[in-house]
């Protein structure tokens, strides 16, 4: 920090990554809560059975997490609006643009709109806020 403290000292926790496992109670219903929800924003079948998920998760390579080096975190808004803001991947973003289909394709699909409902059971809201709440939780030992 300016004051030459360390950030994650005192009261604040450092996080740690969260090595994924299909095994994990909480990773699973993660993973079928945000699913759930693409899969309503594309038009398609809700899935449930988290065994039918856990299978095919189980068989994903999840790369490990590695931070970049030399980045520097704000810890004020004085310091972000500060930081110069025209720092922008060029190469990164051609390489995505490049990955999107052609437009031709995607002609006749519809994306619904996904509105926030906390009192719907049945939507996954709820479900993929509890769940992110609790891998949170688990990535800060809280």
């Amino acid at each position: 920090t300016t004051t030459g403290a360390l950030f994650w000292s005192g009261p604040k926790r450092c996080p740690h990554d969260l090595k994924f496992s299909a095994d994990n109670e909480l990773h699973l219903d993660y993973i079928v809560a945000a699913a759930n929800l693409k899969a309503f924003m594309c038009n398609l079948p809700p899935n449930t059975d988290k065994a039918a998920i856990k299978a095919m998760v189980s068989k994903m390579v999840v790369p490990e997490f590695k931070p970049r080096s030399g980045v520097k975190i704000d810890v004020t808004e004085a310091e972000a609006d500060a930081r110069n803001t025209n720092d922008l991947d060029k190469d990164g973003l051609e390489k995505l643009k490049a990955s999107l289909p052609n437009l031709d394709k995607a002609q006749g699909r519809k994306i619904n709109v996904v509105d926030f409902e906390k009192d719907d059971d049945d939507n996954f809201h709820m479900d993929f806020i509890t769940a992110a709440s609790n891998l949170r939780a688990e990535n800060y030992d809280i």
